[in-house]
């Protein structure tokens, strides 16, 4: 291997075109006949990646004027349960502030500059304050996974209505149910012997329904019942800020201003696509909003207005597949409609 990649051997040879090898060659090897790095997988740590480019990237040895790096992420169906890209990008953005770094790794968009935070880079996602409430709570599940793998197995032995309390700093009853393909977090409080009812996001409610391995479980109070009954009959709405709502109806608007202007210009494929997003975005709600934004007609463009939105409609369809909407709903058959899960937290006295 070291006479067809390193430099610096003495009897060169040029027996291969590509190098295939785990992340255990990406430290102390010398690959500097390699002027391109294409990283299938991107571990949540970026120092690994920058150890990978120092393979190619030798100092005193250049070989090359420029160095090319390719990062394959998830599709962005899959980037929605994975998060590597965010937590690599946050990151390597870190890296750029701590140590000065003068490449761009992931993005031509990147900003090195210099300041000091080295141990940041090499904290782990866990302990990121800053990562999306799914990366967090996905962390946790696998913590349990490794750690105690008994409890999955109960968890996936449970009923669809799961009930329990705990002690915890004030008192309240948390109530997670799932109706179809929507998930809605409802809380009653406790005040002055009345109980308040009121919807919350599940990043809100987090740190009250998650408890220790040793947490041991209490019987059910009587105001508990009192709250889930009240909770049973309150009627949840689908929230959305009116932000979202206003993103949602200009990409519906876009979408069919664009079958009414240019049907006749498009292809079937991108036709029966453009009724899938319709479809999706009107009763199924699966597009993130970043994605329904690429969908909406940009404002203040060329004469061709429509042209942009052609060009990210082909992307995403390209992205997700034409099917995408199909693979969802019938995943979403095999789970059950209705689940709900209370917990009530008991103040301890």
């Amino acid at each position: 291997m070291d006479a067809n990649f390193n430099a610096k051997y003495k009897e060169q040879k040029n027996d291969f075109d590509v190098l295939i090898t785990s992340d255990k060659l990406s430290e102390g090897i010398n690959l500097n006949r390699a002027g391109l790095i294409i990283n299938y997988d991107i571990p949540w740590n970026p120092t690994r990646v920058i150890q990978r480019v120092g393979r190619i990237n030798r100092i005193g040895t250049k070989v090359f004027n420029e160095l090319f790096i390719y990062n394959l992420f998830p599709t962005e169906r899959g980037a929605s349960q994975v998060k590597i890209k965010e937590i690599a990008q946050q990151k390597m953005f870190l890296i750029h502030n701590a140590l000065g770094e003068d490449a761009k790794i992931f993005d031509s968009d990147e900003e090195p500059t210099a300041s000091g935070l080295f141990q940041k880079i090499n904290s782990n996602p866990l302990e990121d304050e800053n990562l999306n409430i799914e990366t967090i709570v996905r962390n946790e599940f696998n913590k349990i996974k490794n750690e105690h793998p008994e409890i999955i197995e109960k968890i996936n032995k449970l009923p669809n209505r799961t009930k329990t309390a705990k002690l915890l700093s004030e008192q309240n009853t948390i109530v997670l149910k799932k109706k179809g393909m929507a998930l809605f977090s409802i809380l009653a409080n406790y005040k002055d012997n009345k109980i308040d009812i009121s919807e919350k996001t599940f990043e809100e409610l987090f740190d009250f329904v998650k408890c220790s391995y040793v947490e041991k479980r209490l019987p059910l109070s009587k105001q508990f019942w009192k709250s889930y009954e009240k909770i049973k009959v309150y009627k949840p709405q689908y929230r959305s800020g009116s932000s979202e709502l206003t993103i949602v109806k200009k990409a519906i608007n876009s979408l069919k201003s664009l079958l009414k202007q240019k049907k006749d210009k498009l292809n079937q494929i991108v036709i029966a696509f453009v009724d899938t997003l319709l479809k999706d975005i009107k009763h199924y709600k699966t597009l993130p909003t970043n994605t329904l934004r690429k969908l909406v007609l940009p404002e203040n463009t060329s004469n061709e207005p429509y042209k942009e939105l052609i060009q990210n409609i082909e992307n995403l369809r390209r992205k997700i597949g034409d099917d995408y909407l199909e693979i969802i709903l019938k995943r979403a058959a095999n789970i059950e409609d209705d689940i709900i899960i209370a917990v009530e937290n008991k103040k301890d006295s």
